[in-house]
């Protein structure tokens, strides 16, 4: 399950886990649990909810990142998310492990030129926390780095 949580909830954000138990009251007599909302695993649900439905490269809030990356990054695209810096020579992209139907590559260039960008190799990329992306920063030379987003295509 994935519930979000509104401001003066526990943790103020998402809540995941496999179940979750809810206390009720006696049988056969109608029961009321507090609001929730589930999130379904789709760019498209979670653009309809936190979007006004704009597609994945449109920038509803403004801030200079397109929707499928507020995704991606778990945002709620209420405003601005900002791009994560390099600290200690890694740069650390937020990744919702449960936002599902996109791919991501990193991308490496070391002069912006637009021919001169090439794909970091997914095993120099640390995947090893699910809540994450993270790239280690050569320290031989200067480097931009940029993480690119996509909707898998649908399977049929």
């Amino acid at each position: 399950y994935k519930f979000f949580n509104t401001a003066g909830s526990p943790n103020f954000g998402f809540e995941y886990g496999a179940d979750r138990t809810f206390p009720l009251g006696a049988l056969e007599v109608d029961q009321t649990l507090t609001t929730v909302t589930f999130r379904a695993n789709s760019f498209a649900i979670w653009s309809g909810i936190f979007s006004d439905g704009q597609t994945a490269i449109e920038d509803r809030d403004g801030d200079g990142l397109e929707n499928i990356i507020e995704y991606f990054m778990g945002s709620n695209n209420s405003g601005f998310t900002a791009n994560p810096a390099p600290v200690d020579g890694m740069i650390s992209w937020p990744r919702d492990p449960f936002a599902t139907g996109v791919t991501f590559k990193v991308w490496k260039s070391e002069t912006l030129a637009a021919d001169s960008w090439e794909v970091v190799p997914e095993v120099d990329l640390d995947l090893s926390d699910p809540d994450f992306v993270r790239y280690s920063l050569p320290e031989t030379t200067k480097l931009f780095v940029r993480l690119g987003l996509s909707e898998d295509e649908p399977v049929e």
